[in-house]
């Protein structure tokens, strides 16, 4: 049975949070570490922060009597159900449709969460991360026009790694009962961007690829937003789905009124 978001209770917002870090493998069940931060308690973001790092060495694994998956790497389009897709413009220079089937990242395990922020007030939760290395890829079906040549539904794999990162993210319900993601990365050390078959000619390919390792930092606030953008979508997808079906009271040893019956174990 499908159930709204809209009657979760307004608190949930902040135990979403703990879906990127809460998966077991050889550990106690999460509720053990989780259930220790109460939501009353002004100890309770670090609480958080603490119990996120606790479990970070069992990521790779779910926790199925909570009903959660495996989150590293996270397979976004294995989670949500569907490939996430995005539209890319610039000028007159592109326009392009993408879809990405198996967007898949690496960073999970071997982050490290410094600071919680929680808003029951605004139901809002930030979340800043170090992540030594982050790793992104995924195979693209592309179709629209670069400096007006058209092309379709051309395949190809873009690769993103990104050393050295601090980020934020920002977890808010809106008030149709639906969760936003937003991510903010802080700073990075450098990055390598590249991508294989999806243009035509592999001579410019390469030397597109060549020319973004060299001067990413020309090109990164360009870049920026169409990563941002792709991000978003996908964790917003992500999170809705999940905070559905994890059954969060178990989660944390804590009964929330306004959950609906169906996480109620």
């Amino acid at each position: 049975m499908r159930t709204s978001l809209a009657g979760i209770w307004p608190e949930g917002v902040v135990f979403a949070a703990v879906i990127f870090a809460s998966t077991a493998a050889n550990c106690p069940s999460f509720r053990e570490f989780f259930s220790k931060c109460k939501k009353d308690s002004p100890s309770f973001d670090g609480c958080l922060v603490n119990q996120l790092n606790r479990v970070k060495h069992c990521y790779s694994h779910g926790d199925t009597s909570l009903g959660i998956p495996s989150f590293d790497p996270i397979r976004y389009g294995d989670a949500i159900g569907e490939p996430v897709t995005t539209t890319m413009r610039y000028g007159n220079l592109f326009d392009c449709k993408l879809i990405l089937p198996n967007l898949t990242e690496w960073a999970w395990s071997n982050s490290t969460y410094t600071k919680v922020k929680t808003d029951f007030k605004r139901k809002m939760v930030q979340i800043y991360q170090t992540v030594p290395l982050k790793h992104v890829k995924s195979d693209v079906i592309g179709s629209g026009e670069i400096l007006g040549v058209p092309f379709f539904h051309r395949k190809g794999e873009a690769v993103l790694d990104m050393i050295g990162v601090k980020q934020k993210f920002t977890i808010q319900m809106q008030p149709n009962g639906q969760l936003k993601v937003n991510l903010a990365i802080l700073s990075f050390n450098d990055m390598a961007l590249a991508s294989r078959g999806l243009l035509h000619d592999e001579f410019v390919e390469k030397v597109i690829n060549n020319l973004m390792r060299r001067f990413w930092r020309l090109g990164y606030p360009f870049f920026q937003g169409f990563a941002y953008e792709i991000s978003d979508k996908a964790k917003t997808m992500l999170f809705n789905q999940l905070f559905k079906q994890i059954d969060w009271e178990s989660l944390f040893g804590q009964s929330f009124p306004g959950a609906p019956s169906h996480i109620r174990r």
